[in-house]
């Protein structure tokens, strides 16, 4: 509270402090005239609602578990990415990871008494010895189609090129001309071909080796000359060796391969057999394969016959001039072969691959 004006006993203006007379009236101040003062009046002072202070406990427990998880994840990281950390924590027994259930030890307790808390034991991990993986090489899948067994004779025919086979065991010739004569051998008849109209019937004939030769002395040089070129694979021989003996001789050979089946190997190629130069046709033409077993005990012979659209379908088809064909056959065969050889597998009919598949899959037991 601020101190009040003092005024003048005379005339009760309003004075300097501490004058000795009044300005207005000049009376004469004898002593400091007192203070007129006014009562001030009494302010309450208005009371603030208190706001209640907020609590900040949840803050600390925040940063607590931050801070734990931050410690847990910096640990585990070190365990599994920085190297030799996981064996000095397993030296130190501070963490263990194993793929064993802990084991509870169950006990009988009294009643009345206070029941003890069971021990939890860990099996020890079992140590076993190192697994070593051995690589197996991959294996050619198995060829699709109908298999097929006849005596010792195992195949599987492929579905494009027939529907099955009828075994059936020759008996033996022994008289008559030399070339004729055949021991007892087992034969494979395609059935459901896919060409009907053909001079040669598909056939797949086996022959033992030993009766063979033993009969007839010339099927030894047979199978020397075909030794001679599966050892040399001459892909332009000038003949190729056949079986069994045929009154006629080959035109033409063509699509020369060498193909191995589960237990020998022999040639592949396509050829016709006449008496006499003829057109190339799909009523003649066939498919020969000529093979013998690793161990030398059989002699296989295949005659399956092929087609081809740009062959004329017979002989007596052929458009072009016969007497120039008699007069110059090297001639038609030098344009005829570079055809034949650059027409695709896919073209001939059954599918040259096919009929390689079927060879391929046979074993002689």
């Amino acid at each position: 509270m601020s101190q009040a004006q003092p005024v003048c006993p005379n005339c009760h203006n309003t004075i300097r402090p501490g004058a000795r007379f009044c300005p207005t009236c000049g009376y004469q101040l004898t002593q400091q005239p007192a203070a007129y003062q006014q009562p001030a009046p009494q302010v309450q002072p208005v009371a603030q609602p208190q706001r209640p202070k907020k609590s900040r406990w949840w803050i600390w427990v925040l940063l607590f578990i931050v801070l734990c998880i931050s410690m847990v994840g910096c640990f585990v990281m070190g365990y599994f990415f920085i190297p030799g950390v996981s064996d000095k924590v397993g030296d130190l027994g501070l963490i263990s990871f194993t793929t064993s259930t802990p084991v509870i030890e169950k006990t009988e307790t009294p009643e009345g008494e206070d029941t003890p808390t069971p021990e939890i034991t860990t099996p020890a991990p079992e140590i076993t010895e190192p697994v070593v993986v051995t690589e197996v090489p991959p294996t050619e899948a198995p060829a699709e189609g109908y298999s097929y067994t006849y005596n010792n004779i195992e195949m599987v025919i492929p579905y494009e090129v027939a529907s099955g086979a009828q075994g059936e065991t020759m008996e033996a010739v022994t008289s008559g001309d030399s070339w004729q004569n055949n021991p007892e051998y087992d034969v494979c008849n395609l059935e459901g071909y896919p060409l009907d109209i053909t001079f040669h019937s598909p056939m797949i004939q086996v022959f033992p080796v030993e009766e063979y030769t033993n009969l007839n002395p010339d099927v030894t040089d047979i199978i020397n000359q075909l030794k001679t070129l599966l050892a040399a694979r001459d892909y332009a021989p000038s003949s190729i060796p056949f079986l069994p003996f045929w009154n006629a001789g080959a035109l033409f050979t063509a699509r020369v391969e060498y193909l191995d089946f589960q237990n020998g190997s022999g040639v592949r190629y396509l050829t016709q057999y006449g008496q006499a130069f003829w057109p190339i046709n799909n009523y003649d033409m066939f498919y020969s394969f000529q093979g013998i077993t690793s161990d030398g005990k059989y002699y296989i012979s295949a005659v399956l016959p092929i087609s081809h659209p740009s062959l004329p379908q017979m002989g007596d088809d052929y458009t072009g001039s016969m007497d120039d064909l008699y007069a110059n056959y090297e001639g038609y065969l030098s344009s005829m072969l570079p055809e034949i050889n650059g027409w695709r597998d896919d073209e001939f009919m059954p599918a040259i691959s096919g009929l390689d598949t079927l060879i391929e899959s046979i074993r002689i037991q």
